[in-house]
């Protein structure tokens, strides 16, 4: 037990290890999508642009010369899209955690444990996406949509 112990907190401790590759690679990817949302603030460099320009933006000690995105949501939204489309997700968010968080203590029975499934999973891919850019895929966005969608939905019609 004590062994197991030791190996899992040796992992998480890795997580904030700047000495691992993997980990100072997505710094370097966030200072460089900081740089593009610096030169693009309003329109970002463009849709699937991120990974074409990246050496252009690429520090000099990057681990990775290519790199298919930004492995965060947040700054491929910005880089990619622009502020006003971060500030669009982030709204999106909000209102989603706003209305589902408020309105669970007024629901019972299924309809609150719909609606705090659908906040708790929601929750988690918006978490994920702070370390891998997920949002935009199909295979997330849209169950993420229909999730949003489902406990809003559900406390509105808990009120009704």
């Amino acid at each position: 037990v004590l062994r197991i112990a030791a190996v899992v907190n040796d992992d998480v401790i890795s997580i904030f290890d700047l000495r691992q590759a993997a980990n100072y690679d997505r710094v370097c990817m966030t200072i460089s999508g900081l740089q593009m949302v610096r030169d693009f603030p309003l329109t970002g460099v463009g849709l699937d642009m991120v990974d074409r320009l990246y050496p252009l933006y690429r520090r000099d000690d990057a681990p990775r010369w290519r790199v298919p995105h930004l492995h965060n949501n947040l700054v491929q939204i910005a880089a990619e899209r622009g502020l006003p489309a971060l500030a669009a997700y982030l709204w999106l968010l909000g209102a989603f955690f706003t209305v589902t968080w408020r309105g669970l203590p007024r629901l019972s029975g299924e309809r609150r444990a719909g609606v705090a499934a659908s906040l708790t999973a929601v929750l988690a891919i918006t978490v994920a996406g702070l370390f891998e850019y997920n949002f935009w895929f199909a295979v997330i966005q849209y169950p993420t949509l229909v999730l949003m969608g489902a406990g809003m939905g559900l406390v509105e019609e808990g009120e009704a």
